[in-house]
């Protein structure tokens, strides 16, 4: 899965990943911008690090459980402006 995070969204918002798929996220936009997925351990990573633009980061295999996730940008003030979505993993 390939997602452009810009100024203030990710596209697609909304994306479903088989179990073990990488997702690599891209900042296509101005600012300072990362893609995390809510309620998955860190260390299953599935968070980017914040990338500077033009910067691309994998999160590499998604080992977390089936299901449907919040995914948002943590930098302060993001998210409220609309760098939030779903990722859904299926089996």
């Amino acid at each position: 899965l390939e997602v452009s995070m810009t100024e203030y969204a990710f596209d697609p918002a909304d994306a479903t990943v088989s179990q073990g798929e990488a997702i690599t996220a891209t900042n296509d936009g101005e600012l300072t911008h990362n893609y995390t997925i809510v309620g998955v351990p860190e260390e299953a990573g599935l968070t980017t690090n914040n990338l500077e633009p033009g910067q691309q980061g994998a999160t590499g295999g998604v080992g977390a459980k089936p299901g449907e996730y919040d995914v948002i940008c943590t930098i302060p003030g993001h998210a409220e402006q609309g760098m939030k979505g779903t990722l859904t993993i299926k089996p």
